[in-house]
């Protein structure tokens, strides 16, 4: 069980950085490029995006997106509560 705990807490890991990736990624990523590494992580991060855009549709302040830190807050909770009831167990 403990080894089980371990992965999925890494994989929640990789799961954030990948997130930040995107967002760092859309910064500095030129107009219309795009390639197999970027579109791996908007196909793998998309699913958390989109569940964030239907719960809150409106996440823009002025020009500053608050998707990412939802989604972030979406997924430490995820990770969070199946952490505690995998320990329970």
């Amino acid at each position: 069980m403990q080894a089980a705990i371990v992965i999925l807490d890494r994989l929640a890991e990789l799961y954030i950085l990948l997130i930040f990736v995107r967002v760092i990624y859309s910064w500095v990523r030129p107009q219309g490029g795009s390639g197999f590494a970027y579109n791996f992580i908007y196909q793998t991060t998309q699913p958390i995006f989109a569940l964030v855009h239907k719960i809150f549709p409106k996440t823009t302040v002025g020009m500053l997106d608050l998707s990412p830190l939802l989604a972030l807050l979406a997924v430490d909770l995820i990770r969070y509560a199946i952490l505690w009831l995998l320990v329970r167990l």
